[in-house]
């Protein structure tokens, strides 16, 4: 398959969240579900009691555990998940039944046609700053779904508000949070925090924006 680890040499897992029991892939060079992971699952599980969204973007699906999530919580909806990391396209194994569910390997939006909206946008996206280094292969496309460089989430910022009616956000304040509420009203989305949770080292937000049409 042309990369050092079989993408498909891993193995899916179960867990039960909040009383949903919830699929995942399991694989050394992907994200593995965490504190950030559970909290954005929170606020889709709240989302879902108030919100019908038909047809849902993820951005950043890694594990596909809340790909699976919303699924579950979304029953009837279409979703697109997209990713960078080729050795997580071994979530196609969970979902090869569900023609509801559309696994891509590309960057942040970039295999969605232009002009294309979601009711539902979210993204558990990567957050902590670090310099740049020399990795190995299957470390460096795990370091890409948390490590943050640049403008990777304003980056994730605009996707989100420019492809989704409602738009979900993990940030932590690891990360100038500043300068992301400000990308988002600046890309039409009015903003306010649903979620929030304090870890030793950090404070995580899910962040939630109504796209202005």
């Amino acid at each position: 398959m042309g990369y050092r680890e079989d993408p498909r040499d891993g193995e899916v897992k179960r867990r039960l969240h909040a009383g949903i029991e919830v699929m995942y892939y399991q694989h050394r060079c992907v994200y593995e579900p965490a504190e950030d992971t559970y909290l954005m699952a929170d606020a889709l599980i709240e989302l879902s009691r108030s919100y019908n969204a038909r047809r849902i973007l993820e951005i950043g699906y890694g594990s596909g555990y809340l790909t699976f999530l919303s699924r579950k919580l979304w029953e009837s909806s279409s979703i697109v998940a997209t990713d960078v990391n080729p050795y997580s396209m071994g979530v196609h194994g969970i979902f090869r039944n569900d023609p509801a569910i559309t696994i891509s390997l590309c960057s942040l939006d970039m295999c969605i046609k232009n002009g294309e909206l979601f009711d539902l946008a979210y993204s558990n996206p990567p957050y902590i700053p670090v310099e740049e280094g020399e990795l190995s292969e299957c470390d460096g496309f795990l370091e890409k779904s948390w490590s943050c460089t640049g403008s990777c989430i304003t980056d994730f910022c605009r996707a989100l508000c420019e492809r989704g009616r409602v738009a979900l956000l993990l940030v932590s304040t690891a990360l100038d949070t500043s300068r992301v509420f400000g990308c988002m009203r600046h890309r039409g989305c009015s903003v306010e925090i649903v979620k929030r949770e304090k870890l030793f080292f950090e404070e995580l937000f899910v962040l939630k924006g109504v796209h202005k049409v």
